[in-house]
């Protein structure tokens, strides 16, 4: 019989002061097996980061004969920070099904300096991580969004009717997924939409598969915004957002000038032509991997 797992958690972490006034660090984040074999699970760090940028966010650490979640905690500070695992976010296995139930994502310091935790589907919590690391969401607005219940299960798909945040169908679309867009002031969003969607003008405006998601500062790297902020919370906003390619446009006169199709995950970017039968089509190609990045 399985022993019962303490998921008690203290009244404060006074060990987390001395991260205080330390800079931001994109630091890993660490998955923690507290069932009985503490083994790592078949496939559980793959899901994890599912819908992460990249695969390598959310990796699994070994908690040698440690029972509860206040041993593990102690465990996790005595350790991380010789080995760059952010200190104040970690995921914890808490049930065999996990992959159904859910896996624990635990802070040590929320908004009023205490620990704090709640059950978040598998292939959420990566994603989650990261964006409570680069400070693009608050856990407050985390736990409302995302914490699961009893009924609640990994595989459970998101209702079909109505819309997400950016107006977008919750009904996936035929390519499987949208496509985000970001310009500078001054591009009307509506009227780039309009030159970009194929067959616009035959569609409801949430079957559009390009969705304009915001407007990038000019006065910073447009690239890096969007990969580091934009992106990822507008990801969490659209789950079928794709997450490894997107567009920039960085000129009012993007119908000459082009824009820019980027990658996320070897953090690229290219300039394409502004064209409905052709900018979407072909990043489709690319996305579903039936077209090279570099092929023309």
């Amino acid at each position: 019989m399985m022993s019962e797992i303490d998921l008690s958690l203290p009244d404060s972490v006074p060990e987390m002061g001395r991260y205080e006034d330390r800079p931001m660090t994109l630091d890993s984040f660490a998955i923690y097996n507290l069932l009985e074999s503490q083994n790592e699970p078949p496939d559980l760090v793959e899901r994890c980061n599912s819908e992460c940028p990249r695969d390598d966010y959310v990796h699994f650490r070994t908690s040698p004969g440690i029972t509860s979640l206040k041993g593990l905690i102690d465990y996790h500070l005595s350790t991380t920070v010789h080995d760059n695992f952010d200190p104040n976010y970690f995921l914890v296995v808490t049930d065999p099904d996990w992959e159904h139930k859910g896996v624990c994502i635990v802070t040590l310091g929320d908004e009023e300096e205490k620990p704090d935790k709640f059950m978040i589907k598998t292939a959420e919590s990566g994603l989650l991580l990261v964006n409570l690391q680069i400070g693009n969401t608050d856990w407050y607005e985390a736990k409302e969004n995302y914490e699961t219940g009893d009924d609640d299960g990994d595989d459970a798909q998101d209702s079909e009717t109505g819309t997400f945040p950016d107006g977008a169908s919750r009904k996936k679309p035929g390519t499987g997924f949208y496509i985000a867009f970001y310009a500078i002031p001054g591009v009307d969003a509506s009227r780039l939409i309009r030159d970009v969607e194929p067959f616009h003008d035959g569609k409801a405006p949430e079957d559009r598969i390009c969705r304009f998601e915001g407007f990038l500062n000019p006065d910073r790297d447009l690239v890096s915004q969007a990969m580091d902020s934009w992106h990822p919370q507008a990801c969490m906003s659209n789950t079928f957002l794709c997450k490894m390619y997107f567009f920039i446009v960085d000129s009012k006169d993007y119908k000459d000038d082009g824009f820019l199709l980027c990658n996320v995950k070897e953090h690229k970017k290219k300039r394409v032509v502004c064209s409905p039968g052709v900018t979407v089509p072909e990043s489709c190609d690319i996305a579903q991997g039936d077209k090279g990045w570099d092929e023309e």
